[in-house]
């Protein structure tokens, strides 16, 4: 018998499992039918840059930020934010007259930031053509992560907090009578509650859809590759990059690169089609990675020298 039940134990489940005992509003209960945070969070490339266009997401993500420092100090241990910055980095004057305009937003907001030069930039960034840098701005202070890290981090927290962890115990059901809930039916038994938390990701709606609660949200494909290690190509200090006209992003990983490219239309699926876990899959085969890299990463080629 718990007070909340929360599905999944991503990072937006862990968190909230974390939140919900550190407030003592009673018994929580986080279930994850794999690891914690070995589902979908395990892919996350994990930037977290501060300034958006957009602008009331901005004092979320610097309550975040605030909140990483905080459950750092609860736990005592790095949670493995790299400190790395980010460059926002414009090849035409369209994007110039947008990165101009995320500095003024940054400086609103009091998030440090700086104007730098291509030669600076290919500094910075050893891989980078600075024949198409033509502006650049620099904010030292955002932080890349692994989710993985994160998601447990906030589980071992939650779980010093009272909180009880099940992992591998896949929630099969959101039971409920006369319109309320009253608990989750798992492979393992059915475990009651008068409050259950459906953070499931991309999978929520495969447990909401029988209590005839749509989700507005589907699993999107967002496609990244990590390169070779090569520290003198791609040394672990060098910022994350945003490129919007090649609608690119880039953070060191392990002495390589992860890049990704974002697709022009994001191909989306059905909850239904999911397999029941993203470790070992491909959301598309495997021959067709060079094909989109071709084809959609072409102008994030002409970004890239490599020398």
């Amino acid at each position: 018998m718990f007070d909340v039940i929360v599905i999944g134990g991503g990072t937006i489940g862990a968190a909230t499992a974390y939140y919900l005992s550190k407030q003592q509003i009673g018994k929580v209960a986080l279930f994850d039918k794999g690891t914690i945070g070995g589902g979908a969070a395990s892919w996350a490339a994990s930037l977290l840059t501060q300034v958006r266009a957009k602008t009331d997401t901005i004092p979320l993500v610097q309550e975040t930020y605030r909140a990483l420092e905080a459950l750092e100090a609860e736990l005592g241990e790095s949670i493995g934010a790299k400190r790395v910055g980010s460059l926002q980095i414009a090849g035409s004057e369209k994007t110039a007259a947008s990165i101009e305009n995320l500095a003024e937003i940054a400086t609103q907001f009091g998030i440090t930031n700086h104007w730098v030069d291509a030669q600076e930039v290919k500094a910075m960034v050893p891989w980078i053509n600075e024949g198409k840098v033509l502006k650049a701005s620099f904010m030292p202070d955002d932080v890349f992560l692994e989710a993985f890290v994160l998601a447990n981090a906030y589980a071992k927290a939650a779980r010093r907090n009272g909180a009880v962890l099940f992992p591998d115990t896949e929630v099969t059901e959101i039971v409920a009578e006369n319109g309320r809930v009253t608990g989750v039916r798992t492979q393992q038994g059915f475990y009651a509650a008068p409050f259950v938390v459906d953070a499931a990701g991309a999978w929520s709606n495969l447990l909401s859809m029988p209590q005839a609660i749509p989700l507005p949200m589907a699993p999107v494909r967002s496609i990244y590759w990590i390169t070779r290690p090569n520290p003198a190509l791609f040394p672990p200090t060098q910022p994350m990059t945003v490129i919007p006209d090649a609608m690119a992003y880039s953070r060191p990983e392990t002495g390589g690169l992860l890049f990704g490219i974002r697709d022009r239309e994001s191909p989306f699926v059905h909850p239904r089609e999911l397999p029941e876990t993203y470790n070992g899959r491909q959301f598309i085969e495997s021959e067709k990675h060079w094909e989109i890299l071709l084809d959609e990463g072409k102008e994030f080629r002409e970004f890239f020298s490599g020398v």
